[in-house]
């Protein structure tokens, strides 16, 4: 099932395949971070797949060069909700993600959660890791 999400990915931002797992890792292990065990188990259970992808995000991810060191100085000093933000970009400008990419991506993502987990699954989702909200409309 998460195939079909890399897939959506890389045919509707022209990513290749590679990048398209990295970003979709890289979000998921942010939301994992973020949501707790509880929320991110019900994910788990409504889209096998998702946790591997969230533990496989590349090495070094963590350091992020320039931009990703920015944004997680941005989000330790800021804290909360704009840290937190700061923090979600600084995830995905690591995985090769430009700026204007990054709202049609996480739509991309959070559609794809919503249709698969169901509404339930996703407002715990947002309710859990509400910086995602400030990627979608």
């Amino acid at each position: 099932m998460i195939q079909e999400l890399i897939g959506q990915v890389t045919s509707q931002l022209g990513m290749d395949e590679g990048g398209a797992q990295n970003a979709v890792g890289s979000l998921m292990g942010f939301v994992k971070d973020q949501a707790g065990d509880e929320v991110f188990s019900k994910l788990e259970g409504a889209i096998p797949g998702v946790s591997d992808l969230a533990s496989n995000t590349g090495e070094g991810e963590s350091s992020g060069g320039l931009m990703g060191g920015l944004m997680g100085a941005a989000s330790s000093m800021l804290g909360d909700k704009l840290g937190g933000a700061a923090g979600l970009v600084g995830a995905l400008t690591n995985t090769g993600l430009e700026g204007d990419q990054m709202g049609s991506f996480v739509g991309i993502v959070t559609n794809f959660i919503k249709d698969k987990a169901g509404d339930g699954i996703f407002a715990s989702l947002l309710d859990a890791v509400p910086e995602v909200k400030n990627f979608i409309d």
